[in-house]
């Protein structure tokens, strides 16, 4: 019986620890939800929000001219006005980082590996699945990852492909791990 309570009681104590420190569970999971018509603001945007799987609103309609994340797990990507850049944000609101423009799509980046490309003056960095930045803004230009690796440059360009696509180009791309490790070389060749 003691064994019972002492499990009991630990488990609730990691339990409460975890949402104090806003490690949410999938449980906690907010579904974006969609009011009738468009955003007034920005009329490419359906009016949306953030709701539990009971259709109980959490993030009421209208907070965000846009709503980029389809579940709010630990973060959210938004965007607060038509002019800016999307952004990650808490439970709270708290602003946790800018996300980079996904290239060439006109939609943000997204959780690729667990990691996603985030921006600071100008950088590319990445953010884990709970928002931690875990790899600084210093590239000048990044690929998702894939396989574990990521192309990174410090020093980048732009090339057109067409109309309405755009890569990065570098003569020296290097290759991190999801640690931010340098894992090969130089490697001359086209960016993503």
């Amino acid at each position: 019986m003691r064994q019972l309570f002492a499990f009991l009681c630990s488990t609730l104590f990691v339990s409460f620890s975890s949402l104090a420190q806003g490690q949410h569970s999938h449980s906690d999971t907010l579904y974006k939800i969609y009011s009738d018509g468009m955003n007034p603001d920005a009329p490419y945007f359906p009016i949306c929000g953030y709701a539990t799987k009971d259709g109980d609103t959490v993030i009421p309609f209208g907070k965000y001219v846009g709503c980029f994340s389809d579940e709010f797990v630990h973060f959210a990507i938004v965007m607060t006005d038509t002019s800016s850049t999307p952004i990650a944000v808490n439970r709270d609101g708290d602003v946790l980082f800018q996300v980079q423009w996904a290239y060439g799509e006109g939609w943000p980046d997204a959780l690729t590996e667990n990691r996603i490309r985030i921006v600071e003056s100008g950088k590319v960095g990445f953010a884990n699945q709970y928002g931690e930045i875990v790899i600084e803004p210093q590239y000048g230009c990044a690929s998702a990852f894939s396989n574990g690796t990521a192309r990174v440059a410090y020093t980048c360009g732009i090339e057109k492909i067409d109309e309405e696509h755009f890569r990065n180009t570098s003569e020296h791309w290097i290759h991190i791990d999801l640690n931010g490790n340098e894992v090969d070389g130089n490697e001359p060749r086209e960016g993503p």
